[in-house]
């Protein structure tokens, strides 16, 4: 069986710092410990939020340095978000490693 180059241990990308508020109501932001994490990283991660349907309410984008997602003003809500948002990063770092996502 062939192997696809990818991420390696050591390169595999997580939540580095946030969340934080940005100036925009209801908009939060997440550091990774890439930043930025590369291109192919970024639109893996991107096309999984849209076919995931708890990920789409998120509206999930990149800015220069970060990750920014929606979601409501509350514990309960941004826990669950943090909890969807690291499930996505896992899975990314899963396919660019070349596994198949569990």
């Amino acid at each position: 069986m062939e192997r696809r180059p990818g991420l390696t241990l050591p390169d595999r990308i997580a939540i580095a710092d946030g969340p934080l508020r940005t100036s925009t109501p209801g908009r939060w932001r997440l550091f990774l410990t890439a930043t930025p994490p590369p291109a192919p990283w970024r639109a893996t991660l991107l096309q999984r939020a849209a076919l995931a349907s708890a990920a789409q309410k998120l509206q999930l984008s990149f800015d220069q340095r970060a990750l920014l997602f929606s979601c409501e003003d509350s514990e309960h809500s941004l826990v669950d978000a943090l909890r969807e948002i690291n499930h996505l990063i896992e899975e990314t770092n899963r396919l660019s490693s070349g596994r198949s996502p569990t």
